[in-house]
């Protein structure tokens, strides 16, 4: 016997909400107790009786009952297939209640939980699965069902649906289906709760596809349904257990799909609601022209077709009079939804009274009509839904253009305006695209018998059919097209017609897209015509535009017509040097820049779509997406070479690597696109880079082996002058090195710089001997000092550090290049620079400092000597104090730079280096230019990056406000001397100017922050400061308008001054500052209290009339702004 009495489970449901460890405890005593025979389930009914029959205690009578079902729903063993039945009829008679009981009509959700078991369990008799049903039913007929709560109708709908799903051959043997089907839609008859709908509609669905219904069940389901149609009901996002109305709306439309019977109400119900309903929502309206599209692909031929031509005169009117492009959208939508589905297992091309000719040439005729009585108004539309119908199927496309073709070519030569020729030419190129759109075969969606072939090869002919056909009209689209832009040219009294030209040029570059369609010389008068229109100096941006992409199509299709064609056609624009006059030579750049950024823009912008046929056969380590890029990289590569063997050229160079190093950036960003949707294809050889042969052409032609004064040697670089040409050349040809090396194609099995270690393990590191042998292993040692230059192993010192810039943090070790030494050789290098050695060599040592402190850990490594470099730096620091201010100079920047990199990583050396830094603005000689630095740390970086695998931590901005700013607005507030306060004031400056408005809440109070900031514009001749603290104003005073008017007049005077520029009192701040001050003013007008701005008004409207006159055209301009916030003030005082 069990142990807890039925008062025990009563009592429990007022310990708490939910189910308690006292309940669980009775369930499993019950339970276990049954499954030990010691009780049983007819024992608990009896035992519950008291309390389930009370007339008295309705809440009692559920609690009763719940504990029925948390037993049966525990039970491990199923009871007898009497004890089932005993259970069933019991239950069946409380939702009955014949006898109008009040027990009986509490606890209605725990019956049919309890019945829910029940009828899954395998001992359950078949037969009373219709007394289950009926006892549901009869809910209904008494008027009960639509008053039960939603979440025991819920329960009920669900009961329903495990006995039609898993019990419908009982069912069916008990009784037929119509009585079913009403009983079902009986209890719906009211329904709107969404959680309830969801069961239903699901239940609807299974009903129309599984059971065999006759045509009056399936009226009476869609009228059932349908009432629901457009979807109003649903949860929101936020209710998860209710079905929102998208998803009802996909249900719903599940149950309108799922039976061809409902099509004769379905079509109908959508073309009757856009017709007769003027007041449709947006919102509604396509879910009307959605629906029907979907009707449209779901139902079978038969079923469709007698509404084709219904659909087509409801719905053209939409395209031709719609102002909506939405509507527009979906309506062709649907048409080409009818012209796919009416082609279905049509082979019969010839017959005129086929489904699909019977809907197709009707349309096309009146479109044709259009095209005929209006050359503007509705030439645009009809394009649009000839295409939408012809791209349906192949049938459907030979049935279009044998209709309208002829009528368009005559309709052509008769027209004599551009406008009309642009927008005949769009309804040629719909025509086109719909012909691009179409599948290899005539009959994509056709069955065949196995044993048989004839249809197939029916549809074969046809299709050959269709090619032949449509070649008739090869010649004319060809002639229409070349004749456009004969007709766009310019003329004595007239100006070319970009619009018409674009028109055409599309269409030639569709035209070459269909496959076999025009001949080869066609092809090749269309990528000519291409090319002399993207050489041509002088054309419309929209022609240039479009061309390019024209080209980018073509060319990724034809790779051979990119290398023999288009490629030689660019190069032939290329001259083979340029003036060495500065005028003349920066002229002649920026068309090399013009023709080179258009041919990027062809080749690097869409992978190449198959591998080219060259003899001898392509040996590059890439795929074939490669082909296009390689080609043009290899001839640029090829033309570097020759201009560098001409003198005076450097800047010539500079531009063919510039144009390379944008080619990698932005084919890498088309390849990584193209790796989301499309497999990547196998590589010729995955031991090698796909962009090594670029640093190694780009390497053999301005590296070299050379031997200095004292027959040391070392690697300098081939050209002879020196100057800034030479330094951007340099420069050039690192970042294209870098590009390469850390892109997502180099791996660690075919890095360049790896792979040559790996080769050559006696030579030094590829690092130093940038890819050139030597047998000479001081070099590792000797090429890392630069103090005694000579100048171009200096700059190839440039070249060193793009290498390490591309290499990963992992790949430490097989560099052969210890961290911590190279890194205290950079430090000295940058303090003992020779002097004819250029700043992009020093910024090249500070470069390589950084990346080797941040990626490669050298600040951790112990030195030779038992040093480190904070040791190092420390020392310097204190060396400093005793040398020439441009010594100390420099030992500060490097200072900063190091600073910089350890504070991107969050490297343990920050702090110390933080404190070096603050504690040389006190100097009184070095002091302000030691401040100055402090803008280094957190500088944007071209270098510490994280696309070169460097560690930049997304708080640092916060970090080195708390280790940094911190400290030096202590400093600033117990200082005394005027220009050690302003020095700290400029340090501050440099942090601040990077940081967030978040970050400055988070980092200092605003009322704290805010005389920094007052004090901080008025630093004399440092126009960075003032820049920063302004725009720091600028981010404060939206947030903390209350603490703005509180120091409202030191404010205004702070911002006033910094605004006035006259010719009595120039301005000692720059342009941008003054903009800043504008900017700064406008929000002031804008959030402090007009009582407090209009008492203070003279002052305002003097700064402002005299800032009017400021020689800068961005004030004025702001002023402007300004002045209108100004004049609308008083509106906002009333």
């Amino acid at each position: 016997m069990p142990l807890f009495a039925i008062q025990d489970w009563i009592g429990a449901a007022h310990i708490g909400g939910g189910p308690t460890e006292k309940e669980e405890e009775i369930v499993t005593d019950y339970a276990g107790s049954i499954e030990l025979t010691v009780y049983s389930v007819e024992n608990l009914v009896k035992d519950l009786a008291p309390y389930i029959h009370s007339d008295e205690d309705l809440v009692a009578v559920a609690r009763g009952l719940e504990l029925l079902s948390r037993v049966l729903g525990r039970l491990a063993v199923e009871p007898s297939r009497h004890t089932a039945k005993y259970i069933s009829d019991y239950l069946c008679s409380r939702l009955e209640n014949v006898n109008r009981l009040p027990s009986f009509r509490a606890g209605i959700h725990e019956v049919a939980s309890c019945l829910e078991i029940l009828i899954r369990w395998n001992h359950f008799p078949p037969g009373e699965s219709m007394m289950v049903a009926s006892a549901i039913f009869s809910l209904s007929r008494q008027g009960r069902f639509k008053d039960l709560k939603p979440a025991t109708r819920q329960i009920l709908y669900l009961l329903v649906e495990t006995l039609f799903k898993s019990r419908g051959d009982a069912l069916l043997k008990s009784s037929t289906i119509p009585p079913l089907i009403r009983g079902l839609v009986g209890i719906a008859e009211f329904e709107k709760t969404p959680s309830c709908l969801g069961v239903l509609f699901q239940l609807y669905t299974y009903l129309s596809k599984e059971w065999d219904l006759e045509a009056n069940e399936f009226q009476t389901l869609w009228d059932s349904f349908y009432r629901y149609w457009p979807v109003t009901v649903g949860g929101s996002t936020q209710q998860v257990s209710k079905p929102t109305s998208e998803e009802l709306r996909d249900m719903l439309l599940e149950c309108i799909l799922s039976n061809d019977s409902y099509a004769k109400n379905s079509i109908p119900m959508c073309l009757e609601k856009l017709d007769t309903t003027h007041d449709l929502s947006a919102m509604t309206k396509n879910e009307v022209l959605a629906t029907l599209a979907a009707c449209i692909k779901a139902y079978s031929v038969p079923a469709v077709e007698p509404w084709s031509i219904k659909i087509w005169s409801s719905l053209k009117f939409e395209v031709w009079n719609g102002d909506i492009d939405d509507f527009i959208r979906a309506s062709l939508k649907v048409f080409h939804a009818l012209s796919s589905k009416l082609s279905q297992n049509s082979h019969d091309w010839t017959s005129t009274e086929s489904y699909l000719a019977l809907y197709v040439l009707p349309a096309a005729t009146e479109c044709k009509e259009r095209l005929q009585d209006s050359k503007k108004q509705f030439t645009r539309s009809t394009g649009m839904i000839l295409s939408s119908i012809a791209s349906g199927s192949p049938y459907a496309f030979q049935l279009v253009f044998k209709e309208v073709l002829p009528s368009m070519n005559t309709i052509w030569q008769d027209l004599r305006l551009g406008s009309e020729k642009t927008l005949l030419l769009g309804v040629f190129n719909n025509l086109l695209v719909a012909r691009l759109s179409l599948p290899d075969i005539s009959n994509p969606g056709a069955t065949y018998p196995a044993s048989s072939t004839a249809l197939l090869d029916v549809d074969t002919q046809n299709m050959a059919r269709l090619t032949t056909d449509f070649a008739k009209f090869s010649q004319n689209l060809v002639d229409v097209y070349f004749g456009a832009f004969a007709n766009s040219e310019a003329s004595p009294a007239s100006s070319p017609d970009p619009t018409l030209s674009v028109a055409a040029i599309k269409g030639l570059t569709l035209l070459f897209q269909i496959p076999g369609y025009l001949s080869t010389v066609e092809q090749g008068m269309i990528v000519q015509k291409l090319n002399d229109l993207a050489t041509s100096p002088a054309q419309d941006a929209e022609v240039a535009k479009t061309v390019v992409e024209s080209l980018q199509q073509i060319c990724s299709i034809e790779p051979t017509v990119f290398r023999e064609n288009t490629l030689l056609d660019f190069l032939q624009k290329l001259p083979k040097s340029i003036s060495t006059d500065p005028e003349k030579s920066e002229h002649e750049l920026d068309a090399v820049l013009g023709y080179l950024e258009s041919l990027t823009e062809i080749c690097c912008t869409v992978v190449c779509k198959k591998e080219v046929v060259t003899v001898p056969p392509v040996t590059a380590a890439s795929s074939f997406w490669h082909r296009n890029f390689d080609a043009m990289v290899e001839k640029l590569l090829a033309k570097f070479t020759d201009v560098m063997s001409i003198g005076g050229q450097l800047p010539y160079a500079a531009a063919l690597v510039a144009t390379i190093a944008n080619a990698i950036t932005k084919f890498d960003k088309t390849l990584e696109g193209a790796r989301i949707t499309t497999q990547l294809p196998l590589l010729n050889d995955s031991t090698k880079g796909p962009y090594d042969y670029i640093i190694l052409a780009l390497f053999r032609e301005i590296v070299v082996q050379k031997v200095d004064i004292n027959g040391q040697l070392y690697v300098g670089l081939k050209p002879s002058s020196f100057g800034g040409d030479l330094d951007r050349l340099v420069r050039m040809v690192g970042r294209a090195t870098m590009l390469a090396m850390r892109s997502k194609l180099t791996t660690p099995s075919n890095n360049l710089v790896l792979s040559w270690n790996r080769q050559f393990p006696k030579e030094p590191s590829a690092i130093w001997s940038l890819l050139t042998h030597t047998g000479d292993g001081l070099l590792a040692t000797t090429q890392k000092n630069l103090q005694q230059g000579p100048p171009d192993k200096c700059l190839a010192n440039i070249l060193s550090m793009s290498l390490l810039a591309g290499m990963q943090p992992k790949s430490k070790d097989e560099l052969r290049l210890p961290a911590g030494e190279v890194a205290a050789a950079m430090i000295h290098n940058s303090l003992n620079m020779p002097k004819d050695s250029s700043r992009a060599c020093l910024e090249s040592t500070h470069e390589m400092l950084q990346l080797l402190v941040n990626k490669f850990g050298a600040a951790k490594e112990t030195l030779g000597d038992g040093t480190t470099l904070l040791d190092i730096v420390k020392k310097l620091v204190e060396d400093s104090r005793s040398a020439g201010v441009k010594q100390a100079a420099k030992v500060y920047q490097t200072l900063a730079y190091f600073t910089a990199a350890s504070l991107a990583a969050f490297d343990p050396t920050l702090e110390p280096l933080i404190g070096l830094m603050i504690d040389g603005i006190k100097n009184p000689i070095f002091g302000r230019k030691v401040a100055q630095s402090f803008r280094i740390l957190l500088a944007p970086s071209p270098i510490l990056t994280k696309e070169n695998f460097c560690a930049v931590r997304l708080l640092r901005n916060s970090k080195c406000f708390a280790v940094a700013v911190n400290p030096l607005i202590t400093l600033w507030q117990t200082a005394t001397d005027k220009a050690l306060k302003e020095n700290y004031l400029i340090a501050i400056s440099g942090i601040l100017v990077y940081m967030t408005p978040t970050q400055l809440d988070e980092g200092i109070p605003a009322s704290r922050l805010l005389p920094i900031i007052l004090e901080g514009v008025a630093v004399k001749d440092e126009q960075f400061a003032k820049t920063a603290f302004m725009k720091t104003l600028l981010h404060l005073t939206p947030r903390h308008p209350a603490i703005i008017e509180e120091h409202l007049d030191s404010v205004l005077n702070r911002v006033l001054d910094r605004l006035r520029n006259t010719y009595d009192s120039p301005s000692d701040c720059s342009i941008e500052c003054r903009v800043l001050a504008g900017d700064v003013l406008i929000l002031l007008v804008k959030l402090v209290k007009p009582a407090l701005l209009l008492q203070r008004s003279i002052k305002i409207n003097t700064e402002l009339d005299s800032a009017k006159d400021d020689i800068s055209g961005d004030v004025r301009r702001k002023v402007g702004e300004c002045t209108m916030q100004w004049f609308n003030l008083s509106d906002r005082a009333k």
